[in-house]
């Protein structure tokens, strides 16, 4: 193959076709906003993010200061939960039982806090008070803990630990707890709004502090997955149109291949060409030369926007010869390992090596 060198404290050390690919690369890769947009897992973090900017409400009443809450809060955050099962699948029976148990919640919850709507615009006013209300409400917060401690549990033992211990911290029904223990150590249910916003989980219709800041940090889990997803379906694009490149532009002649996988910007700095121009020229050539060409590809590898193609190459020799050498006529192979860089889905850069001592034996 053809070498590169790069120096080293004993000298100079030889690097493989692969390292000196890489050496000249920056392997990066954007996720398009679009591609983004369209991601489940996006609009599940927006939903929590979302959700959670009633902390500034919950800051405001803990500093007693009046700014009315409603539960769109607390509904909107727990609909981030969705993101869950989106984001890991179904591969444990606590991600399944979560999952069933989530959509059978999400729809109680909203109507639970329906009612309280209607109950505090319509009765409360007028003196009524509704015990009927209190039994929904609790079962409500106790499903929303099974729920996310299902969902937890699912996440701790499918690897995704982190994922895990939020929602585990996130589950824990300390909202009731906390009120039991109050109650049990005072003799009295009267408390400061400043203490329960700030100690409580799953407190009623909005988030508490210390809910919120766990939401926040379920959305930028879920945020990340969001963005690997959208980064893993362009490597893969990327490594399909690099196959159809080489398969059918270059292995059938095919020059329709170029004009759609190539860009304008295209650029190859060995040979010094460039444009889609450059890259036709660089087909045509080759066919001119093995008018018999067969490309067969042996792996490929993706890492960020570059795309690493093993190749080989055989055909007869009929062309502009080798190096000096005239043309032989003879039936050549000879292995090759190309690396393109792609932008927004189409090829920019070309570069690589040919093993030119296998072809020349």
């Amino acid at each position: 193959m053809e070498t590169a060198w790069e120096p080293n404290p004993g000298g100079w050390r030889r690097l493989s076709p692969m390292e000196a690919i890489a050496a000249t690369d920056d392997p990066t890769l954007e996720g398009p906003p679009a591609k983004l947009l369209r991601e489940p897992l996006f609009w599940a973090s927006a939903s929590a993010f979302v959700g959670v900017v009633g902390l500034a409400g919950t800051f405001s009443m803990a500093a007693w200061m009046v700014v009315w809450r409603g539960p769109e809060a607390h509904i909107l955050a727990a609909l981030s939960l969705l993101g869950v099962p989106a984001l890991l699948g179904r591969r444990s029976r606590a991600l399944r039982i979560g999952t069933a148990l989530l959509l059978v919640w999400l729809p109680v919850e909203l109507a639970v806090e329906l009612a309280y709507i209607l109950y505090f615009a319509l009765w409360y006013p007028k003196g009524f008070h509704s015990p009927f209300l209190t039994i929904p409400s609790v079962a409500t917060v106790l499903l929303g803990s099974a729920v996310v401690l299902s969902l937890g549990m699912g996440a701790f033992f499918s690897g995704a630990r982190k994922l895990g211990a939020v929602l585990l911290i996130l589950g824990v029904p300390t909202g009731s707890l906390f009120f039991g223990v109050h109650n049990a150590v005072t003799g009295t249910n009267e408390i400061s709004q400043q203490l329960a916003v700030t100690t409580t989980l799953f407190f009623g219709d909005e988030l508490g502090v210390s809910e919120a800041c766990l939401f926040a940090l379920l959305g930028a889990m879920l945020l990340g997955g969001a963005r690997r997803r959208v980064l893993a379906k362009a490597e893969e694009e990327n490594c399909k149109k690099a196959l159809r490149l080489y398969e059918v532009g270059l292995g059938k002649n095919d020059p329709s291949v170029v004009e759609e996988v190539v860009s304008e910007d295209f650029r190859d700095p060995r040979r010094g060409v460039s444009g889609k121009g450059g890259m036709g020229r660089f087909v045509s050539d080759l066919w001119a030369s093995y008018p018999d060409l067969e490309v067969s590809v042996e792996g490929q590898e993706a890492e960020g926007d570059i795309v690493r193609t093993r190749l080989v190459l055989s055909g007869t020799d009929r062309g502009s010869g080798v190096m000096w050498y005239p043309p032989t006529g003879r039936w050549v192979s000879f292995g090759a390992e190309f690396a393109d860089r792609f932008r927004r889905g189409e090829l920019v850069e070309h570069t690589g090596s040919v093993d030119t001592e296998g072809f020349l034996q």
